[in-house]
């Protein structure tokens, strides 16, 4: 297994310490195994290594983001979990409708609040999930490894905070994204690893997505729709690879 042996001398000390100690090491080991087996050049080898670990912090921060809106409100999340995927196609504000009813656009509306962030900030979006404390705090007691193990040990315990980890999660899957869609990264096998879990959360995301989309003061420099490219197009590509949704 000479490739084996080339792949650990590869590993930096972080690389090690993150994987030794990562709650989905399987994940991140055979995504970056069979990536790493397929390039040639020593610099794409590197970034194999950085794609299976990506990919281990994003299945956290689904999880975990997928637990706090689930908390927040069952119903709500029901609504989001079972639209239908074959009509998200632009994520823009004006297909909201052709996914769900009026009741449920009412319904899903009752989980955000304005964003109070500084409006000059353009990487900041005007709506943010509206999460009360209790929940934040059950989601740390519950999920602590999403501060300790992704986040370095700071807590999620704001509206603001848990805003911070959305966008870093969509901004972290849009990198991913933009590897696969370069052949940097191997797209057949991270689908096979994690195609399911990315489409299910896309899906839940998809409102606040499309609301930002053409409705934000983003949109006037088309910031936020540029920046969700490349995750758009591969939830449209592997919606119709998945038997299951």
């Amino acid at each position: 297994m000479a490739f084996m042996k080339e792949f650990l001398e590869q590993l930096q000390p972080s690389d090690f310490i993150q994987i030794v100690i990562g709650s989905f090491t399987l994940i991140a080991i055979i995504v970056s195994i069979i990536i790493f087996v397929k390039q040639r050049s020593a610099d794409r080898k590197r970034e194999a290594i950085k794609v299976g670990l990506s990919i281990e912090q994003l299945v956290v921060r689904w999880a975990y983001i997928d637990m706090v809106i689930y908390n927040l409100n069952k119903d709500v999340y029901k609504i989001l979990e079972n639209a239908d995927s074959s009509a998200m196609v632009k994520f823009e504000s004006n297909e909201i409708k052709n996914v769900y009813s009026e009741d449920e656009i009412k319904r899903i509306k009752t989980i955000f609040v304005n964003n109070y962030f500084n409006p000059r900030l353009k990487s900041s979006p005007s709506i943010a999930f509206n999460i009360p404390m209790d929940i934040l705090k059950d989601a740390n007691n519950l999920y602590p490894l999403v501060f300790n193990d992704v986040l370095g040990g700071r807590m999620v315990d704001s509206i603001h905070s848990f805003h911070r980890v959305v966008l870093n999660t969509l901004n972290q899957m849009e990198t991913l994204c933009l590897m696969m869609d370069k052949k940097i990264a191997d797209e057949d096998t991270v689908f096979e690893v994690s195609g399911f879990q990315f489409i299910q959360f896309v899906k839940i995301m998809y409102y606040y997505i499309a609301f930002v989309n053409n409705s934000d003061r983003l949109a006037k420099d088309g910031y936020y729709s540029k920046s969700m490219k490349y995750v758009i197009k591969t939830f449209r590509k592997w919606v119709f690879r998945d038997g299951r949704i």
